[in-house]
Parts: C-alpha cells; sequence; structure tokens
C-alpha cells in the first residue's frame, strides 16, 4: 500500500516534458519582459508638469499627531516609526485604524531586522473599543496598555515619542527625540505629516528572551483622511535619506504605473525647504519579478533647482516584501550613495536607508 502511494504521488508530481517546456516557456517570456522594462526603464518626465508646488509643506503642533478620524465610511489612518541602530539591526512600528461602513478595528505590527534581513515579524489585531485615543494630543493606549505619547520638552524644545509594545515574544522601548523640523501637508491620497523626519532613537528591544541594547536614528510620520477612492491610485514609493545636518523625505506617488507625483522635502534643525517638483527626477530600474509584480530594485533621485543640487543612488542591500490589507508592500534597505550641495555647502551621502514601494493595485 505504501508503495502505491507512493508510485501515486510521483505520477502527480512529477513534471512532463509538455510541462517542462511550458514552464521554460514562461521563464523565458518573463525574462524577455524583464529585460524590455529595464531597458525602457520607468522615470518621471518632469518637463510636463507645471511650474508649481503641487505639496505645501506647514509647520506643525502636537494636535496635528493626534487622532483625526474621517468623515468618510471607510477610511485609513496610521502612525509608522522606524530606526536604524548601530547594532546592524532596524525596526519598523506601526499602528492602523481601518474604518469600514462605520466600524473601526486596529492593527498594530513590528518588524525587526538584523543586517536587512526579518529576524522577527508580527501583527495584532483589535476592536476600536480596545483603544485609548485622543483627539487632542499624540497620546494612544491599546488593550489598556500606553503605545505612544508625544511631548515636547520644557527645557530644550525637542518632540519627543516614548513609543512601547508588547507583542507576541517581542517587547519595544524606544525614545525617539526629534533633530528636524516637522511638517505636514495634503496629499492627493490624503493627509500628511513628516512629524520626526530625523530622530535620535534609544532604548531596549527585547525578542525571544534576548535583550537588544538600541541606539540610532529613526523617523516618524502620520497618514490621515485615505479613503476607498483612494485605493485607485496605483502605489507609491517613499524614502528618507539623512546626512550630518540634512534629512531628505522623497514621496513619489503614482496616480497610474507611469504618471507620477513627485515630493521632495529637505529638513534642516529649524527649517524645511520644499523642492518644485519639476525640478525633481525620480528614476526606478534593475527590475526583477516577485510572483506576478515587477519590482525595482535602484533607485535614482536627482533635483537641480538655483540654490539646491542633489544626485543620489540607492540600490537594495535587502527587500522585504509583505501582503497588507490595503494592497502589497516592499520595505527597503537601500545602500545609498551621493550628494546634495545646499547654498553652496556639499555633503556627501552614504550609508543604509529605509525606503518602501507600496502597490493599491
Amino acid at each position: 500500500m505504501k508503495k502505491l502511494f507512493i508510485i501515486f504521488i510521483l505520477c502527480f508530481t512529477s513534471i512532463t516534458p509538455i510541462q517542462e517546456q511550458a514552464q521554460s516557456q514562461f521563464r523565458l517570456k518573463s525574462e524577455n519582459l524583464i529585460n524590455f522594462i529595464n531597458k525602457n526603464r520607468v522615470k518621471s518626465f518632469n518637463a510636463d508638469l507645471p511650474n508649481s508646488l503641487s505639496f505645501n509643506p506647514e509647520d506643525i503642533q502636537l494636535k496635528d499627531d493626534a487622532f483625526h478620524g474621517s468623515n468618510s465610511l471607510n477610511f485609513a489612518e496610521w502612525w509608522y516609526f522606524d530606526a536604524i541602530f548601530d547594532n546592524n539591526y532596524s525596526i519598523q512600528i506601526s499602528i492602523y485604524i481601518f474604518g469600514i461602513l462605520n466600524k473601526k478595528f486596529i492593527v498594530t505590527g513590528v518588524t525587526i531586522y538584523r543586517n536587512g534581513i526579518g529576524v522577527f515579524a508580527n501583527d495584532e489585531y483589535y476592536i476600536f473599543n480596545d483603544l485609548g485615543i485622543s483627539r487632542e494630543i499624540p497620546y494612544i493606549e491599546v488593550d489598556g496598555k500606553q503605545f505612544m505619547r508625544g511631548y515636547i520638552d520644557d527645557v530644550s524644545g525637542n518632540w519627543i515619542y516614548d513609543v512601547t509594545l508588547d507583542i507576541a515574544d517581542a517587547s519595544i522601548n524606544l525614545k525617539f527625540i526629534g533633530k528636524s523640523k516637522g511638517w505636514k501637508g495634503d496629499l492627493s491620497i490624503g493627509g500628511w505629516a513628516a512629524i520626526l523626519p530625523k530622530a535620535e532613537v534609544s532604548g531596549k528591544i527585547n525578542i525571544y528572551d534576548i535583550e537588544i541594547d538600541a541606539k540610532g536614528i529613526g523617523y516618524h510620520d502620520h497618514n490621515w483622511d485615505m479613503n476607498l477612492f483612494d485605493l485607485l491610485h496605483f502605489g507609491w514609493y517613499w524614502g528618507r535619506i539623512n546626512s550630518d545636518n540634512f534629512t531628505i523625505v522623497w514621496f513619489v506617488i503614482q496616480n497610474t504605473r507611469f504618471d507620477y507625483e513627485n515630493l521632495c522635502i529637505i529638513s534642516k534643525e529649524g527649517e524645511y525647504i520644499n523642492i518644485n517638483p519639476k525640478d525633481i527626477d525620480f528614476i526606478t530600474k534593475d527590475f526583477y519579478l516577485d510572483v506576478i509584480w515587477f519590482v525595482p530594485k535602484s533607485f535614482v533621485l536627482k533635483a537641480d533647482t538655483n540654490n539646491i543640487y542633489l544626485s543620489i543612488s540607492m540600490t537594495a542591500d535587502s527587500i522585504d516584501s509583505d501582503y497588507k490589507i490595503n494592497g502589497h508592500y516592499w520595505r527597503y534597505h537601500l545602500n545609498c550613495l551621493g550628494n546634495i550641495i545646499i547654498d553652496n555647502e556639499m555633503k556627501d551621502i552614504s550609508g543604509i536607508q529605509i525606503a518602501e514601494f507600496m502597490r493599491l493595485r
């Protein structure tokens, strides 16, 4: 009986010559398509963009990072944190609120990486009644435990965030201290605020009963009022790049596969600079096939204005692929190399930075 079962399995799992030929043809067609895409790389043609700013950042207050909610029956709002630590670890933490037909549910998530490779990832789901949240200050409790508390230090004036989370076999206790000026603005897909474009991060992470000292550079932003119609967009690319005294936050919204909106804001301690979209060039290249999606492995970000020049090449050191409730998601650890010149002050840029690619459809 055992032999018959093995023969049955072999008969139905062996690849026939016809199947092998079909798979070979599929691989060849996929490779040819990837080669075609890489030769005709997707890029933004900014000569066609109007000579005006589509995104106008403004100064922020603490209330901007509180819960906004929405008048839409279907919406999404989320708070995002990430950090790259000195010990080759990095982390991404988020909390999402989804509203569907006047019902709300919550998703908390954390992913921890070592050398860009995921060593822990987990999401947990809650109903809205499990959430304690403020519309006045940045404060969130989940299931009776503090998740996020943001405040301004009375002495230094720094924006400070305490982020704590116990999830499965991990616990996180981190402090984010803002080191560059935040901003907010309206996008075609809702509101967006880079609360902490650059932050010093310190604290403890515990995974599988192993305690890790965490010290490095991080980021925090907040998106709100993304509704069902915004899912008609193709997706977006986002990332941030740090030098000694500049932080570049870039965001490319894909209305369609080939129709882009480019954003690039440069932050220092006490100011931020919004670059006109027509002066930004964003290039995606070196595509590979991930199941059914063509995903770039390399990017080039350029900008050239009267007093600003930047040219940065970004190549994937690692790519983490994940399905989200609202789309498919790729998180990059990018090896960035280039330079930025502002008012004749030049800074070299090198090192690993976090970025993402989100496909909504």
